[in-house]
């Protein structure tokens, strides 16, 4: 009855060093030991130092000791990702392909939002393995950057975008959204307005209007133009 116990749990082995102290993995295997203090915590330890056969044993127990495993899944998952992203690194162009991404817009009397696509085109489909994203928002203009690897081909998206009037760059917001899109919210220094356009200067030939989002703002900006007299 010892022996039946003992091959299941050690009391007093602690999952963090198990494999330091007495025993070694062959022995942990063959006597099917379990540390008393099983954790995700502890195999996420053994993953991030690289010990891949201890980490495997110890996800091969976590069901008999009943411990979650959601968050060594999470991060599997996302190390997936990552050495993804690294692999394409070696089958890629040097040199990206600039692209000037497709952006749409709306305003409310308080907001200016924009849509911007890491695509040459809305309709198209967006790449969503994006790094190195640079969004810098002056009080008249709105830069962004970005790199992607899609279809082992190295893009960099680039916007310069001169604004009508001036915003607030401390009331930026942004919003990644996972079909290849970002969402940025900017606030209008002088508020509430419209703003008959969003940009200064030429039409960048890459823009269009974010009707869906302008139709929420449809009846706040009638009542404006309407309160307000014309100049």
């Amino acid at each position: 009855m010892l022996l039946l116990f003992l091959i299941h749990v050690s009391f007093g082995l602690l999952c963090e060093n198990m494999f330091d102290q007495a025993y070694d993995l062959k022995d942990v295997i063959a006597q099917q030991i379990i540390p008393e203090n099983l954790s995700s915590d502890c195999i996420l330890t053994y993953i991030q130092k690289g010990s891949w056969d201890e980490a495997e044993y110890l996800i091969s127990k976590a069901d008999e000791s009943k411990v979650e495993l959601k968050s060594v899944t999470n991060f599997l998952q996302n190390y997936k990702r990552y050495l993804a992203r690294l692999s394409n690194l070696f089958n890629v162009e040097k040199d990206p392909q600039l692209i000037r991404p497709s952006f749409r817009w709306a305003q409310s009397t308080t907001h200016i939002y924009l849509d911007i696509k890491f695509s040459h085109r809305m309709d198209a489909a967006g790449c969503n393995e994006v790094y190195d994203k640079v969004i810098d928002v002056k009080n008249d203009h709105i830069e962004f950057m970005a790199k992607c690897i899609h279809s082992n081909h190295k893009l960099k998206f680039e916007l310069y975008l001169p604004l009508f009037e001036a915003i607030d760059p401390e009331g930026t917001e942004t919003n990644e959204i996972l079909t290849g899109r970002i969402e940025i919210k900017l606030a209008k220094t002088t508020a509430p307005s419209v703003w008959p356009q969003v940009y200064s200067g030429e039409k960048p030939s890459s823009m269009s209007t974010w009707w869906d989002m302008q139709e929420q703002f449809k009846e706040e900006i009638k009542l404006f133009q309407e309160a307000t007299p014309l100049s």
